[in-house]
């Protein structure tokens, strides 16, 4: 076994050491289909916020899609099990989606965690845990960025900007674009008190207690104060992480406000500018299906870390056969008999002028039945 292990990938690897590490705090596994309805993203675009979906016509004429989200199909399975109160569910799943670099459509793999049925301040604690540890698992330089949405719902709901300005002044939020934001305010005459908060949004960002301090100074009303209060006990439950610089705040994460609430966060890792994982709690989306339900966890973007682990292995296999004519049978008790042993081993027809790209440890040439010779 521990042969086989270290001659996987990086990335399966990882995979390996995640689930162990998710079935060891009681998630169970999830398997999904990857063909959905149409009509569930139809339903709940501003939640997953994609556009060109793949769709096609199964022969009942129902429209149909390749999975584009996961998250969405285990709320849907959640709320159909009405007996069911609580869930912890861990899932390695594909999803489709159109690349924006090369307009192509890709299929994506993911792994991440659900908790469903409770949204409490324990299972925040526990899904940010399990986060942390998650990064450190797949590498020790990793910075989790952390931020509570309720702070800017609260703002927002003490401005009543409306629906549209509200989108374009927190995609700009979002990508910390002072300079448009600024203009936004101006042309649509919001009041100067609100704009001096805004601006400052997109630059709370940085060390735990040096946010919260800033944030503290901006607050309007109770429920921004209550996502800050969040916040301070979450931090609580990190001191060491905290110092260290691995857990940060950053008040410029959003999702949408239409889903979303409360906790929200983004991993990132050394060398790698992409998000790694991201999640949150998602209350007012599971509220659709069943109202007195809550609902939190992540997504680890797979893909994204097949580039940092590019690490050319010393050798493809162990041990190369290169077989002429004999006994068959005998070839094979021989082969089986490698991998008992642990051994990796790749067998081939033997021909005067073999060559080949793979790296191995030894060589060997099956004739009659026996190995005859070592080259």
């Amino acid at each position: 076994m521990k042969k086989f292990i270290s001659s996987l990938k990086e990335e399966e690897k990882i995979i390996l050491k995640l689930r162990k590490h998710y079935e060891q705090y009681g998630y169970k596994k999830i398997k999904l289909s990857k063909f959905e309805s149409y009509d569930l993203y139809n339903e709940n675009a501003d939640f997953i916020k994609i556009e060109n979906i793949i769709t096609f016509m199964a022969p009942t004429g129902k429209l149909q899609t390749l999975r584009p989200d996961v998250t969405l199909s285990i709320v849907k399975k959640y709320a159909r099990d009405k007996k069911k109160e609580m869930e912890k569910l861990y899932y390695i799943e594909n999803i489709y989606r159109l690349s924006k670099e090369d307009m192509e459509y890709k299929e994506l793999n993911q792994i991440g965690v659900e908790i469903l049925g409770e949204s409490d301040g324990y299972s925040d604690f526990e899904i940010i845990n399990l986060a942390a540890e998650s990064m450190e698992l797949i590498n020790k330089n990793f910075i989790l960025d952390i931020s509570n949405i309720n702070y800017l719902s609260g703002l927002f709901e003490e401005m009543n900007l409306g629906y549209t300005l509200e989108k374009e002044v927190l995609m700009n939020i979002q990508h910390k674009n002072v300079h448009d934001l600024e203009k936004i305010l101006t042309r649509e005459n919001v009041e100067s008190k609100y704009k001096e908060i805004l601006i400052k949004i997109p630059d709370l960002s940085g060390k735990f207690h040096n946010v919260i301090t800033e944030a503290e100074k901006l607050v309007l009303n109770e429920k921004m104060q209550k996502a800050l209060d969040e916040l301070k006990m979450l931090g609580q439950a990190f001191p060491k992480m905290i110092k260290n610089g691995k857990i940060l705040l950053d008040f410029s994460i959003v999702n949408s406000l239409d889903y979303y609430n409360g906790l929200i966060f983004h991993g990132y890792i050394e060398n790698n500018p992409k998000i790694i994982l991201s999640g949150g709690n998602y209350d007012k989306l599971i509220e659709k299906y069943d109202k007195n339900k809550g609902a939190t966890g992540f997504a680890i973007y797979l893909d994204e870390l097949s580039g940092k682990y590019k690490i050319e292995k010393e050798y493809d296999f162990d041990i190369l056969i290169l077989y002429k004519n004999g006994n068959n049978a005998k070839l094979l008790d021989i082969v089986k008999d490698y991998i008992k042993q642990g051994f990796t081993i790749r067998t081939e027809k033997y021909r005067d002028d073999f060559n080949t790209n793979f790296k191995y440890k030894e060589k060997y040439i099956f004739e009659g039945d026996r190995l005859t010779g070592e080259e």
